[in-house]
């Protein structure tokens, strides 16, 4: 790889452009003093010596005082780049999880002055992994009313088990309306229990909805299943109080549905749910 080429790919990685070229061209020559190095870069000489201080503050350059003598400078092992991404890394966790912590807040905020509803729209695994999150960091209890479609994405799978421990951790409770899937009296009785779940059944052709819909804090997420994963955020206290008015008009309506199908398990009379429509 050439100077230029290595210069341009530090630049992309972890140095600004200054920085990158005074990093090569000291890779270069080795132990050097600035005013040698000079000639090999394109900066001047106040630039040249603001730029080593930037790169031996970040430990990627080492400087050398001895008495009586000029300091010189030499690139620390290459491995030490490595170590700086990690820890710009870490930091831009810290500062997006800070940001996360208050962003509700300021949309609410701005929802309020605007009267314009927050929106996100994320897509894949990735997009689920963002509401997922979300939902951590809102820490209130969820309404979920669940699609039976959502057996086609079964690398969802792991990733719900790890959301639901995530949320009894948290103390978050979940109250939801889900088609009868071959759930046994046991998982029903059991698994909801210790899942802080409270849930009602509906037969299936009655939910056959291509989408999953999840209400929390003033927000609605709801996932679409029908061809590719597709999440839509929207923070609005009106869409949200009316989804929540939908949501208990619902609870409401499947109470029959759900206590005919725990009698049906319980009696043995039904086993498997009715065929999709």
């Amino acid at each position: 790889m050439d100077k230029q080429a290595k210069i341009e790919s530090l630049a992309r990685a972890c140095l600004t452009s200054d920085q990158a070229e005074v990093y090569v061209a000291l890779l270069m020559r080795g132990r050097i003093t600035a005013s040698k190095l000079k000639s090999q870069t394109s900066l001047s000489r106040p630039m040249l010596y603001r730029v080593l201080g930037e790169l031996t503050a970040l430990g990627v350059v080492l400087k050398e005082d001895a008495p009586q003598m000029v300091s010189r400078f030499e690139c620390a092992h290459p491995l030490k780049l490595r170590e700086l991404v990690d820890i710009r890394r870490a930091e831009v966790a810290t500062r997006q999880q800070s940001l996360e912590n208050i962003l509700s807040s300021l949309v609410s905020d701005y929802t309020a002055l605007s009267g314009k509803p927050g929106m996100r729209l994320l897509s894949g695994i990735i997009g689920i992994e963002e509401l997922y999150e979300d939902i951590l960091n809102e820490g209130v209890g969820i309404s979920l009313i669940r699609s039976p479609y959502d057996d086609k994405f079964p690398e969802l799978t792991e990733r719900v088990i790890k959301q639901i421990a995530a949320q009894v951790k948290a103390g978050i409770t979940t109250r939801a309306i889900t088609p009868f899937d071959n759930e046994t009296l046991e998982e029903l009785e059991g698994d909801d229990v210790r899942n802080l779940v409270t849930r009602r059944l509906v037969y299936l052709e009655k939910l056959d909805i291509p989408a999953q819909i999840i209400l929390y804090a003033d927000k609605v997420a709801i996932t679409a299943f029908d061809t590719e994963l597709m999440t839509t955020i929207i923070q609005n206290q009106a869409i949200s109080k009316s989804f929540a008015l939908m949501f208990e008009f619902m609870w409401h309506t499947v109470a029959s549905d759900d206590a005919e199908i725990r009698t049906g398990l319980k009696n043995g009379t039904l086993t498997a749910p009715r065929p999709r429509a």
